[in-house]
């Protein structure tokens, strides 16, 4: 009589979708036979009897929890003729997290704007891509219009309409995973602006050398101040001259004011 078999299996699972541990036999003949799972919470070492529905079917499903996740199963094969067969442990295929992230980069009004969705977790599974867009801050969502709306990639002309919308992403894996995107907006450039300027600046005149029919003759920058000594005309230095003005000037202003009187 051939040796009996039995083979424990399962399927990858998302956290919170219904797994399924099946077990099958072989060497079975035309024997009858009965089927009972048993789980363990130490990698093995102790063995209690499983209570969901279908443990004592070939096959036996439950929600992946995280608890859950942590347990390994197996299955214990007795057939009519009295042979008997135990699985190996079998654990949960949990799949990991997916997640989404949409991004663009800076753009200036007029130009092209792209938005892209960046997904990690996936494994083998295929993905597919479904763009939305608000224009209320992300309270409400309509479907994105756009050429490639249902690709990773979306990309329009940046507008100051379009500069008041978010938008996000929804994915979806072939095993069922999903994920969604935080809400993003448009990165648009400020205006460029120019201005010139210039700052005061200290003229520095220094010595300056004047020739003139081979007579050459020496100016100070300090006399231009009127910092040097005062130059002489006919005996009479210019401050001099200026008393003398002044006091002329006083005079008029004298007889002025008398005519004035009269």
């Amino acid at each position: 009589m051939p040796a009996l078999t039995a083979t424990a299996s399962t399927s990858p699972v998302a956290l919170g979708d219904t797994g399924t541990f099946s077990c099958s036999v072989e060497g079975a003949g035309s024997a009858s036979l009965s089927y009972r799972w048993y789980f363990s919470t130490d990698g093995g070492a102790t063995w209690r009897t499983l209570g969901w529905d279908g443990a004592r079917t070939e096959s036996v499903s439950a929600t992946a929890t995280k608890a859950r996740a942590a347990q390994v199963y197996r299955c214990e094969v007795t057939a009519s003729d009295g042979r008997t067969a135990t699985t190996e442990a079998v654990g949960w295929d949990v799949l990991s997290a997916l997640s989404a992230t949409a991004s663009t980069s800076p753009v200036a009004l007029g130009d092209t704007g792209t938005f892209s969705c960046s997904v990690e977790g996936a494994g083998s599974a295929s993905l597919s891509y479904r763009w939305y867009f608000s224009t209320d801050g992300g309270a409400t969502w309509r479907t994105l219009g756009w050429d490639g709306a249902r690709t990773e990639s979306v990309s329009a002309t940046a507008t100051k309409a379009r500069a008041a919308q978010v938008y996000r992403c929804e994915v979806t894996a072939s095993d069922g995973r999903t994920a969604t995107t935080e809400a993003v907006g448009w990165d648009v450039l400020s205006a460029l602006s120019a201005t010139a300027s210039t700052s005061p600046v200290n003229q520095n005149l220094g010595v300056n050398s004047i020739e003139s029919d081979g007579v050459s003759s020496t100016t100070d920058s300090a006399a231009i101040d009127g910092s040097s000594e005062e130059p002489v005309q006919n005996g009479v230095t210019s401050s001099q001259s200026d008393v003398t003005q002044d006091a002329s000037e006083e005079a008029v202003d004298d007889e002025q004011a008398v005519e004035y009187k009269e």
